[in-house]
């Protein structure tokens, strides 16, 4: 049937999507797969790529289905994300290489052969895929795209012509013209692009719900998914971190859909991936090498933890760079429980992290580091940048402009955890990185109390009316508090008319306003914006250097400090690092004697070590105890190492 004759039916389906019923995304991702590879075919002329091109389109038809005003622009619209993905994709794209082996296999859509094959046939059929691929890239994108629609799609012409919102006439000389091309190679292509098609298999829809069922919490939809695939239980997250906002997927870290349900703690989903054949034994499976257990012990979900040990989790295993197992964890969280449980698992109380460190080593550590009462008018913020740079006063207004991926969520948190009790409030409007799933794990994986009120897309009165009702609600709420915020275009003057009254409210500890963002690192200028307080500044090739907290002196600061002598410390400190950074912009720290004036790329140097430390929101994660450094031992320490 074609897309003129059950044009109802699809466009019922899309306006069901569009009210949140996801039972409708099924059939209508079976309607269009086809045509989106097609359409990936045609616009990078990849055979291996476009059914990745495909899943990526939909995953953003995912997130913005709700942007869409006609439901019969359907095809149309998903033909413009074809061409966002496929504009991504290959971007990133590596040269396309054919083993014999997958050829051999009938591997892949380009396969042409008999799995049974002898040499001679593999030799052949891999002769064959070249040729295939070949011609397919070698035809200019208009006729490529008539091509893989017709072929791989199965459209006739007229419906091409009006997908791609092209003439008829104009559809039918396109096809004359890449047969002409093609030749004697036109059967091979067509039987090629035929293969191709994802419609013969559920696997490719499936792969793309299965992470939304698991972020919305949606048993009933995972059960559907693993009864039609039960593979699915050992899918694996493959996204690039843009996709992964888009898609309100969040950042992939290569980890398995067990490690995801559990690092929620929902049993249910638990369960159902564990009985559909989830492996619980599988220790080290993503890119931290988290398991499904470390997870959850992270989150402190007794019932999953108790379900994975029973069915096989292993108690020992370490995780992310500091190798901290999950027994390092509960101590470190002081869930005592979980300890107990751990132990009568079979946790080893010896076992040591990357550092050498046993839980019990931590617990002394957590027992000796407890919070202190801040008395002062300047805030301890347990970052010796901070502390030196930008001194916080209570109340201040902090500038952050884009630093996703650098370390600034950490560093707020970092903050939250220096001024506890306070409560940390993420209020604003979603957008890129910034969406309330994401953060609310990120404050549950640290143990902290937390109210994520980021609006979502919507209209725009509706949306400053409900930006209005948090900080209504926020005042109202009593005990102190962290605050960030997080414009978006269109909406900035709300956050700047909202920021006075939240530094006048003096349960407000700080408020962190975080630029708008951008893939694409911002210039950030000289002056500190008007109307703030502070700035904290982070830097790429800090944080590529892995000199953590990645914060740059050189656009970090306030606008008055404590007292003269601290602002003369933290000056001379600004010049010594910016001078270091003009020899070593990579922040290498190679041999001083290497650099035209010894001494002072070694004080540089050492200063620069000094202000990178671990802090206690990730110090098990590196298995490197915090810097519990008072400021005036910072002044006093960096006084000394520049020789003042």
């Amino acid at each position: 049937m074609t897309l003129f004759e059950d044009r109802d039916r699809w466009a019922a389906l899309v306006a069901a999507a569009q009210r949140g019923d996801a039972s409708a995304w099924p059939e209508l991702i079976d309607r269009f797969e086809d045509i989106a590879v097609a359409s990936a075919v045609g616009l990078c002329g990849d055979l291996d790529e476009a059914p990745d091109i495909a899943q990526e389109a939909f995953v953003l038809a995912f997130r913005h289905i709700a942007d869409l005003r006609d439901p019969a622009a359907f095809p149309a619209w998903l033909l413009r994300l074809v061409r966002t993905a496929t504009n991504r994709r290959t971007r990133r794209r590596r040269p396309a290489t054919v083993s014999l082996d997958a050829a051999s296999r009938g591997d892949g859509p380009g396969a042409l052969m008999e799995p049974a094959a002898g040499p001679e046939e593999v030799v052949l059929a891999a002769v064959e895929v070249a040729e295939v691929r070949a011609a397919v890239e070698g035809l200019p994108e208009g006729e490529r795209c008539v091509v893989a629609l017709h072929y791989l799609a199965g459209m006739p012409y007229a419906e091409v012509a009006a997908f791609l919102r092209i003439t008829v006439p104009a559809t039918k000389k396109r096809a004359w013209s890449a047969r002409t091309r093609l030749k004697e190679l036109l059967p091979m292509v067509a039987d090629a692009l035929a293969a191709a098609r994802p419609s013969g298999t559920e696997s490719f829809r499936d792969t793309i719900l299965l992470f939304q069922v698991l972020r919305s919490r949606d048993a009933d939809g995972l059960a559907r998914l693993l009864a039609r695939n039960p593979s699915l239980a050992t899918a694996t997250e493959d996204w690039s971190p843009v996709e992964g906002f888009d898609s309100r997927l969040g950042f992939s870290d290569r980890a398995t859909a067990l490690i995801r349900a559990a690092g929620i703690g929902d049993l249910r989903l638990v369960r159902l991936l564990v009985e559909a054949g989830a492996p619980v034994a599988e220790a080290r499976p993503c890119a931290n090498h988290e398991s499904a257990l470390w997870a959850v012990v992270n989150i402190g979900a007794a019932d999953v933890v108790d379900y994975l040990l029973d069915h096989g989790a292993s108690a020992d295993g370490g995780a992310f760079d500091g190798e901290a197992t999950a027994l390092h964890v509960a101590v470190y969280r002081e869930r005592h429980d979980l300890v107990r449980r751990l132990l009568a698992a079979g946790a080893d109380p010896a076992a040591t992290d990357a550092h050498g460190r046993t839980a019990a080593d931590w617990g002394a550590l957590k027992a000796a580091c407890r919070s202190e009462a801040q008395e002062s008018d300047v805030l301890w913020t347990r970052f010796r940048a901070i502390d030196l740079f930008a001194p916080l006063r209570r109340g201040a207004l902090v500038h952050t402009p884009p630093a996703y991926g650098l370390g600034a969520i950490v560093a707020v948190l970092g903050v939250v955890d220096a001024l506890a009790p306070a409560h940390w409030w993420m209020i604003g409007f979603e957008h890129g990185p910034y969406e309330p799933v994401e953060l609310k794990r990120d404050a549950l994986e640290r143990g902290m109390t937390a109210t994520i009120d980021l609006i979502g897309p919507g209209d725009p009165g509706d949306r400053r009316r409900q930006f209005a009702h948090t900080l209504e609600r926020l005042a109202a709420t009593p005990g102190p508090k962290v605050v960030t915020c997080v414009p978006v275009p269109g909406h900035e003057h709300d956050v700047t008319v909202g920021l006075p009254g939240l530094a006048a409210d003096p349960s407000v500890l700080a408020t962190f306003v975080l630029a708008t963002y951008t893939p694409e690192p911002a210039p950030i200028p000289e002056a500190l914006p008007e109307g703030f307080d502070a700035r904290i500044t982070f830097d790429r090739a800090r944080a590529r250097a892995r000199r953590w907290p990645a914060i740059d002196p050189d656009r970090t600061g306030v606008r008055t400090y404590p007292d003269e002598r601290h602002e003369h410390i933290a000056r001379a400190a600004r010049a010594a690092i910016a001078d270091y950074a003009v020899i070593d912009p990579a922040f290498a720290l190679a041999d001083p004697s290497a650099f035209d004036d010894p001494a002072a790329a070694e004080r540089a140097q050492a200063l620069v070590r000094y202000l990178s430390h671990s802090f206690r929101v990730v110090e098990l994660f590196f298995a490197l105890p915090a810097a519990e450094t008072p400021m005036a031992e910072v002044l006093d320490t960096v006084e000394d190492l520049l020789g003042l």
